[in-house]
């Protein structure tokens, strides 16, 4: 339950921030927005790796679950193609984002991992104490 709200709470800011920042830097909601849903799309598909273990680094084992990569790389890519593919990006309300900005939303996506990998320290370093 703690993880859930702590990682809950984490993926919250970075979404809002990455659509408040990017409406101060682009002054366009449609992108901001886009840019919101890409985000939090794949800061959900970053955090499948994280939650394999609340202790061990995200790293080990990781090529374990040939299925869990493929369910990622294919949600990834639907996430890209709703985004990317004009038709779809009409329908979807998506405004095209430029190589800035898809930057700027898949760092923002990435950072739950190490954000994950700091909390997963301390509690390995907790349980050592106790």
């Amino acid at each position: 339950t703690v993880n859930l709200v702590t990682f809950g709470t984490v993926m919250t800011i970075e979404t809002l921030l990455i659509f408040f920042l990017s409406l101060q830097r682009y002054g366009n909601p449609e992108v901001s927005t886009t840019m919101a849903f890409l985000t939090l799309g794949l800061t959900q598909l970053f955090h499948a790796f994280n939650v394999r273990s609340t202790t061990r680094p995200v790293l080990s084992g990781i090529g374990r679950n040939k299925w869990m990569f493929g369910a990622i790389l294919v949600s990834a890519l639907l996430q890209v193609i709703v985004v990317a593919v004009v038709p779809l990006e009409a329908f979807f309300s998506a405004a095209r984002l430029n190589s800035e900005q898809w930057l700027f939303s898949v760092i923002a996506a990435f950072a739950i991992i190490p954000i994950s990998e700091i909390i997963k320290l301390i509690k390995r370093t907790v349980r050592k104490r106790v």
